[in-house]
């Protein structure tokens, strides 16, 4: 009878700490747009491939301010970009970097680079297009997506900084059947609903390495234009004064202490087995 009456307070403690998470997890909430160029352009003509492959390597920067004196911690990267419609699949993953001011003479320092998972959402931008053919002349259609690199934990101090989100692919794209090859291309901004700053100064720089014998070669160019890009961020809170309790800090206390209690009830008290295994 005890060992039923444990199990069943055991699984009432699962119940009531699944419950804690629940509530937690719908009072979190997404990290707000830090910056963004805004909109992608309804004209949806790409400037050209933003991928990375075993023979190719193209990443288009922007740039972005951070003056809070407390910084910021960015929670996700993104780029929109068209691809050939169907390819979705073919994205292995995203490459992001950050560095200090990248111009078209200064490549800046790197801060941070990384890879993560791609995530995929249809922008609505469309285009169809004709490979021009003489003879059997075809056409392909692509579709645009916001390429995000989500979860991330990236701080950063107040500084000047540009960044890059690039899709990384086995190989290119076959296209307009098999008839050709294709790639992301980035998809220009045109400053609607623009966030942070500097936004509209047209200094994307697109950087290239150019595989030749010995290290690739660095190539640098201001394209004089804005790319469809944003950062998703939390501003740190540098204020010095008490915060007063919000309801939702109210309620985690309470349901910490239900945990809590549940937990003593079944014997998972300080110095228990399961509690160590729960610490770690």
């Amino acid at each position: 009878m005890t060992v039923r009456k444990a199990a069943s307070l055991r699984g009432t403690g699962r119940y009531v700490a699944i419950a804690a998470v629940l509530c937690i997890g719908q009072m979190a909430s997404a990290s707000p747009v830090f910056w963004s160029n805004g909109d992608h352009t309804a004209s949806t003509q790409p400037l050209g491939f933003n991928e990375i492959n075993p023979t190719f390597n193209r990443q288009f920067f922007e740039d972005f301010s951070v003056t809070n004196p407390g910084g910021i911690t960015i929670t996700g990267l993104w780029s929109e970009n068209l691809i050939p419609r169907g390819s979705a699949g073919s994205i292995l993953s995203l490459e992001w970097s950050i560095r200090t001011l990248m111009t078209e003479s200064d490549d800046g320092v790197p801060v941070i680079v990384g890879s993560s998972v791609a995530t995929l959402t249809p922008n609505g931008a469309f285009v169809r297009r004709s490979n021009n053919a003489v003879t059997d002349p075809q056409t392909q259609d692509f579709d645009g997506f916001q390429f995000l690199a989500a979860g991330l934990n990236i701080h950063l101090d107040p500084g000047v900084y540009s960044f890059a989100v690039t899709p990384v692919l086995a190989q290119d794209i076959p296209c307009f059947n098999n008839r050709a090859t294709c790639a992301p291309e980035i998809l220009l901004a045109d400053g609607i609903n623009a966030v942070g700053s500097p936004t509209g100064n047209f200094n994307g720089i697109q950087r290239s390495l150019q595989f030749v014998q010995g290290p690739p070669e660095v190539h640098r160019l201001n394209t004089q234009h804005e790319f469809a890009m944003g950062i998703l961020a939390d501003v740190a809170d540098v204020s010095t004064a008490t915060p007063t309790p919000e309801p939702g800090s109210l309620l985690m206390v309470v349901v910490i202490g239900v945990v809590g209690w549940v937990a003593r009830s079944v014997g998972l008290g300080p110095g228990s087995t399961s509690e160590k295994k729960g610490v770690v």
